[in-house]
């Protein structure tokens, strides 16, 4: 009995270490592949909202205090949008894909996307 609530634990911690790390992976790519777009895409302060998982929380709760539940949904399809752009950078960057039309088709509608947001 012992044993496998041992085991069960040991299943429990192992799943939140994975988490962990992907989580850390993840805002890492976030912060690297969207440092560039600062100042011609993102302000410093959307930068930080969007590669801290805590700070991105802050600024969605805040949009819902002033403008409700349109302002929060808003908050949160940039915050997406976001991610999918760095991903699609990490992905074209760590590929080795520079002729990928596809990626950089994604590239370009994301940051269209954006622009067309903060507007």
């Amino acid at each position: 009995m012992v044993f496998s609530w041992l085991i069960d634990v040991g299943g429990i911690v192992v799943l939140f270490v994975i988490v962990l790390l992907a989580l850390r992976q993840e805002r890492g790519w976030i912060e690297r592949e969207l440092r560039e777009e600062v100042d011609s895409l993102l302000t410093q302060s959307e930068y930080a909202g969007a590669s801290a998982y805590g700070h991105r929380l802050r600024l969605w709760w805040k949009a819902w205090k002033q403008g409700g539940w349109r302002a929060a949904r808003r908050q949160g399809r940039v915050h997406r949008q976001l991610t999918e752009l760095a991903f699609r950078k990490h992905q074209l960057r760590v590929l080795d894909k520079d002729d990928d039309v596809s990626l950089r088709a994604d590239i370009r509608r994301l940051r269209k996307e954006i622009a067309a947001t903060d507007a």
